[in-house]
C-alpha cells in the first residue's frame, strides 16, 4: 500500500462511512431550536407564526432546516417539516392564543413540557405523549425515559421542570428512575467507580457559580474562559458578554416579579429602579450601563468578538452587575445548600425550602405572568425573559456534550469549558456534590472520585473527605450496607500538547510533544513525561512520608488522550506510583496492624481508534505495559466488544497514520507466531508484505517483522528507555555491531523527525478484508481479559456521546456480558459509573436506568433485565477500590524513620 498522497484514485473507495441518526436526537433539536439557537436569539423569537409570514419565524425555520438537514443527511425535508408541524405548530397550542396570532412561546414552553414528562404530587416522571411516534411493542415507560434522556442532551431540564408549575405549586424535581429499580438499588446497595470530582456538579449548581464567576474574573479572563473551539457565539469569544447582559436582566425580572408584577417592566424601570439607583447618589454612569445590558438582548446588539469595544462593555457591565446584585459580598458557599443563597436571586426567597432553585421560581413566577392580560401585552418582559432563557439554554449546550460527533477531542473540549466556571466552588461542597449525585441516602456504599495529581492539593481534599465523613457520621449509614466509603482515584490526564485543543492543530502533528525536535532533550514525548514524572515524584513522596493517605488514594487511572499519548510513555511512572503505594501498605501494616491494599490501577483502553485492530492493540500494550492485576480495569474498552461486521460495514475505507498501521501489523504478527490460528499461513504472508513496504517508506529501509515487535516490547521496558538515553538524553551514537541493532532502531523511532513526521502519512485501509482476522483477535483479547479477572467500567452515556453509538442497544458491553447467555468466550466482569455528570447530563443511577431500558426495549423479560442490573450492581462492590475509614489522621506516621528507609529502597522512573 502507498501513502496517501492527496489523490484519493490511488486507494479503493468501494466502502462509505454510514452514520445512524436517532430520530430521537431530532426531535430534540427541532424542539429545542426555538430556545437555545443562536438563530432565535439573534431573530428575538416570542411566538411561533405557522403560516411563516412573520420574518422571525420565516428566518428560525431556514436555519433550523439548514443545520437539522446538514446533522442529519438521511433526513428528507417533508420529514422534518412534518416533525416541525406536530411540535411547533400542533393547534391543541393554540386554544388560548387570539385568532391570526402566532404560537406565543409561553404556550410553546408548557406544551412541550406536558409533550415529555408527567406531574404527579411532588415528581414529575417521563411521558412521551406524541403517540404516533411511539415505537410499537416497547415498553412504553423505557421508551419515554430514553426519549426524555435525548432531550436532556439538548435543553436544561429545570426549564421543563419549571414550566409545568401552575398557582406556585409544581414538580419539586424529575424522576427518571422506574420505582423497582430504584429500590433495587437502594435495598442491595452499589458503589460508583468511576466520577470525576471537577465534573461533580449538576448544571443548576454550575449555574449559580456562573453568575459568581462572572463577577470574580477580569473581562480579559473571561474572555480567555469562554473561548472554545465549536463553541457558539463566535467560538465562545461573545459568551462573556450575553451572559453579562443576561445576568443583570435576569436580576431585574426577579426585581419585578417580586415587587408583583403590577404594570408592565417599562414602568418598573423606570419609576422604580431608576428612581432608587439616583436616590441612593450611584449616578447615570449605573442607568447607562443597565439601559446598555437591556438593549443588547432586546436588539440583539452585535460586537466585534475580539475589538477593543468588547472588553470596555464587558468592563462596564460587569460594574453594574456587581453593584446592582452586591454579588461580591456573599461569602464562599461551604455546603450545597448555602451555594444557592450566593445566587442574586435568593434574596427575592427568603424561606427557600425543598429543591426549588431561584432559577426555577423565576421561570414559573415569569409564565404565570406572561398569561396574565399584562404579561400578555407586555412587549419588553417577553423579550427580556426569552432572551435570557435563550442565553442559559446556549451556555448549557456550550457546557453539555453535544452528540453525533466522536472521539475524545471533540468530548475534551467540552471538559475543558466547565473549569473557569467552577472557581468559586469549594473542594467540599464538590464532595458533598458528588454524594449526592451518586445516590448518598439511596443505596450508595462506596465512592471514588477522579482527581489530579498534585501533592498539596491530593492532602487538602484528604483532610476535607475525612471531615465531611466525620461530619455525617451520625447518617453515614445507608440501609443495610454499613458506613460509606469514600476514596480518591489520581488521574493522570494524557495531552498531546501544540493547538489542537483550540482547534488549529499543526499539519502532521508538527506540534505535539511527540515530535521529537518539540522536546529540549529531542525524543519523543520527552516533555509531556517530565512533566508527568514530577507529579509521581510527588505522589510517591505523599505516600511514604504520610502512610495513612493510601486509606485515602485507592487507585492510579490513566486516561484522556489515547491516541495522541501511548500507553509506554506513562507505564514506568504508573509502575513506581504502585510500587509506593505497596510500600506504604507495609508500613500501615507493620506500624498500624492497618490492612489496606495498595493502589490499584485503571486505564483507558480501547476507546478511542480509527482501525479497530488499533483498539485491540492499546488494549494489550495497557495489560502488558501496566503489568495489571486481578481486580484492576480497563475505562471504556469499547473494541473488547463491537460487533466487527457491524463496524467494519459502517467504518467503510478509512485512513490512518502510517505509523499505528505498521505496529498494528506488528502486533497481529507476533500474536499469531505464538498462538496460531486458522487463518495464520495466508494472513502472515499479507503481513509481512505490508511490514515491509511500511518500514521501508517510514524507516528508509527494510526491517523484519520481529524488529518491530522488538521496538514494542522496548517501548514499554524501563531498562531499554534508559539504555536508549530517554527522556533527557544524551543520544547514544549508533552501534554498527549485529547485537547493537535493536538499541539502534528504538534510538531512530525515539528521536529522528524524519521518521515521526512520514509516520504520519495516510494508509487507506479496507477494513472489510479484515473482518475474520479482527473476529479472532478480538475474542483472544476477550479470553485474555477474562483469564486476567480485570473488570470492565462501562460509562454509558459518555460511551453514546464519545462512541457515538447512536443508542446503548449498539453498546459492546451487551457482547462482553450477554444478558440471555454466553457465546462460548468467559463473560467480563461489568461495573457502571457515571464518568462526568455536568458533561454528560447524568448521575449514576440514571446510568443504571437506561442500561435497564435498553434490556427492555431490546426484549428481555423483567426478571432478566433485573439479574443482569443486579450482577452489574454486586459487581461493583466486589470490585471497588474503597476501603473502610480507620478514622486516623493522615499526619499520624508523618516522617518515621522505618518509612524513610523503605523510601530508599525504591529505584527513581527514567
Amino acid at each position: 500500500m502507498a501513502p496517501f498522497s492527496g489523490d484519493p484514485k490511488r486507494a479503493s473507495m468501494s466502502g462509505s462511512r454510514n452514520a445512524a441518526i436517532p430520530w430521537h436526537h431530532t426531535i430534540s433539536e427541532l424542539v429545542a431550536f426555538p430556545l437555545a439557537s443562536e438563530a432565535a436569539l439573534h431573530q428575538r423569537i416570542t411566538s411561533l407564526d405557522p403560516r411563516l409570514k412573520e420574518e422571525e419565524t420565516w428566518r428560525l425555520w431556514r436555519a433550523a432546516e439548514r443545520e437539522l438537514i446538514a446533522a442529519s443527511p438521511s433526513f428528507s425535508i417533508d420529514e422534518l417539516v412534518g416533525l416541525r408541524d406536530a411540535l411547533w405548530f400542533n393547534d391543541t397550542n393554540r386554544k388560548r392564543e387570539p385568532p391570526g396570532t402566532g404560537v406565543q412561546l409561553v404556550y410553546y414552553l408548557r406544551k412541550i413540557s406536558k409533550l415529555f414528562l408527567r406531574h404527579t404530587g411532588a415528581l414529575a416522571s417521563p411521558d412521551f405523549t406524541l403517540r404516533e411516534l411511539h415505537e410499537r411493542g416497547q415498553s412504553r415507560s423505557a421508551h419515554d425515559r430514553s426519549m426524555w434522556r435525548w432531550l436532556s442532551f439538548a435543553l436544561p431540564s429545570d426549564l421543563l421542570q419549571a414550566s409545568l408549575e401552575q398557582d406556585d405549586v409544581g414538580p419539586e424535581r424529575i424522576q427518571a428512575l422506574s420505582p423497582l429499580l430504584e429500590q433495587q438499588l437502594k435495598d442491595g446497595g452499589f458503589a460508583e467507580p468511576h466520577l470525576h470530582l471537577s465534573a461533580a456538579l449538576d448544571f443548576p449548581l454550575l449555574w449559580v457559580s456562573t453568575l459568581n464567576a462572572l463577577a470574580d474574573r477580569s473581562p480579559h479572563t473571561l474572555i480567555k474562559d469562554f473561548t472554545s473551539p465549536g463553541a457558539a457565539l463566535d467560538e465562545g469569544a461573545m459568551f462573556c458578554v450575553w451572559l453579562m447582559r443576561s445576568a443583570i436582566a435576569r436580576y431585574l425580572l426577579g426585581a419585578f416579579l417580586d415587587h408583583g408584577g403590577e404594570n408592565n417592566l417599562a414602568s418598573f424601570l423606570q419609576n422604580d429602579v431608576e428612581a432608587r439607583i439616583l436616590e441612593a447618589g450611584r449616578g447615570l454612569v449605573m442607568l447607562m450601563g443597565l439601559k446598555e445590558a437591556i438593549a443588547g438582548l432586546v436588539e440583539a446588539t452585535p460586537l466585534e468578538a475580539g475589538g477593543p469595544d468588547i472588553h470596555r462593555a464587558i468592563s462596564n457591565l460587569q460594574a453594574v452587575y456587581i453593584d446592582l446584585t452586591s454579588i461580591r459580598t456573599h461569602p464562599r458557599p461551604k455546603s450545597l445548600e448555602s451555594l444557592w443563597n450566593t445566587d442574586p436571586l435568593a434574596a427575592f426567597l427568603p424561606g427557600r425550602t425543598g429543591q426549588r432553585s431561584p432559577e426555577v421560581w423565576l421561570i414559573a413566577r415569569a409564565l404565570a405572568y406572561l398569561e396574565t392580560e399584562a404579561g400578555r401585552h407586555d412587549r419588553l418582559f417577553s423579550l427580556i425573559f426569552w432572551q435570557t432563557t435563550r442565553v442559559r439554554c446556549l451556555f448549557y449546550r456550550h457546557i453539555v456534550q453535544r452528540p453525533m460527533t466522536p472521539g475524545l477531542q471533540w468530548f475534551i473540549r467540552f471538559f475543558a469549558r466547565m473549569s473557569p466556571m467552577r472557581s468559586p466552588i469549594k473542594k467540599g461542597v464538590l464532595i458533598e456534590s458528588a454524594l449526592k449525585s451518586s445516590g448518598h441516602g439511596a443505596g450508595l456504599r462506596s465512592l471514588e472520585l477522579r482527581i489530579s495529581p498534585e501533592g498539596k492539593h491530593i492532602f487538602e481534599l484528604i483532610k476535607t473527605a475525612s471531615r465531611l465523613l466525620r461530619d455525617k457520621s451520625p447518617n453515614n449509614k445507608d440501609t443495610q450496607g454499613g458506613k460509606l466509603e469514600l476514596g480518591f482515584v489520581i488521574h493522570f490526564q494524557r495531552d498531546r500538547g501544540g493547538d489542537g485543543l483550540k482547534g488549529r492543530p499543526a499539519a502532521f502533528a508538527q506540534d505535539c510533544d511527540a515530535n521529537p525536535v518539540n522536546g529540549k532533550t529531542g525524543y519523543r514525548h520527552a516533555q509531556f513525561y517530565r512533566k508527568r514524572r514530577e507529579e509521581t515524584l510527588e505522589l510517591r513522596n505523599l505516600l511514604t512520608e504520610h502512610a495513612l493517605t493510601l486509606e485515602w488514594l485507592r487507585g492510579l487511572d490513566l486516561c484522556s488522550d489515547e491516541v495522541g499519548v501511548p500507553v509506554w510513555v506513562m507505564a514506568p511512572l504508573l509502575r513506581h506510583a504502585r510500587d509506593a503505594g505497596a510500600v506504604a501498605s507495609r508500613i500501615l501494616q507493620r506500624m498500624l496492624n492497618l490492612n489496606v491494599p495498595g493502589c490499584r490501577i485503571a486505564v483507558h483502553a480501547g476507546e478511542d481508534f480509527v482501525h479497530l485492530l488499533t483498539g485491540l492493540r492499546r488494549l494489550d500494550d495497557a495489560i502488558d505495559g501496566l503489568r495489571l492485576q486481578p481486580g484492576d480495569r480497563l475505562g471504556h474498552a469499547l473494541s473488547l466488544g463491537l460487533d466487527v461486521e457491524t463496524w467494519a460495514r459502517h467504518a467503510g475505507n478509512i485512513v490512518m497514520p502510517a505509523e499505528d498501521r505498521l505496529l498494528d501489523l506488528a502486533w497481529e504478527w507476533n500474536w499469531r507466531s505464538r498462538n496460531g490460528g486458522q487463518l495464520t499461513r495466508n494472513r502472515h504472508l499479507l503481513i509481512e508484505r505490508e511490514i515491509a513496504d511500511l518500514s521501508r517508506h517510514i524507516f528508509g529501509e527494510e526491517h523484519t517483522p520481529l524488529d518491530f515487535v522488538h521496538l514494542a516490547e522496548d517501548l514499554l521496558n524501563e531498562d531499554s528507555l534508559k539504555r536508549a538515553g530517554f527522556p533527557n538524553g544524551p543520544v547514544p551514537e549508533k552501534d554498527p555491531k549485529p547485537q547493537g541493532k535493536r538499541l539502534n532502531l528504538l534510538v531512530q523511532f525515539l528521536t529522528r523527525e524524519d521518521i515521526y513526521s512520514r509516520g504520519r502519512h495516510l494508509r487507506w485501509v479496507e477494513p472489510a478484508q479484515d473482518v475474520e482476522a479482527l473476529e479472532e483477535l478480538q475474542q483472544a483479547m476477550r479470553q485474555k481479559v477474562a483469564a486476567r479477572e480485570l473488570v470492565v467500567e462501562v460509562n454509558p452515556s459518555s460511551n453514546l456521546l464519545i462512541g457515538h453509538l447512536a443508542d446503548i442497544g449498539k453498546h459492546p458491553l451487551w457482547r462482553l456480558r450477554p444478558p440471555k447467555g454466553a457465546d462460548g468466550v468467559p463473560a467480563v466482569t461489568l461495573i457502571i459509573g457515571s464518568d462526568d455528570p455536568i458533561t454528560f447530563a447524568t448521575e449514576l443511577r440514571q446510568e443504571y436506568q437506561l442500561v435497564y431500558d435498553t434490556l427492555i426495549l431490546s426484549g428481555c423479560s423483567t426478571e432478566l433485565a433485573d439479574s443482569w442490573i443486579d450482577s452489574v450492581r454486586r459487581a461493583s462492590l466486589t470490585s471497588r477500590f474503597t476501603v473502610p475509614w480507620s478514622g486516623r489522621g493522615i499526619d499520624e506516621l508523618s516522617s518515621s524513620d522505618w518509612s524513610n528507609e523503605q523510601r530508599r529502597n525504591l529505584v527513581d522512573p527514567p
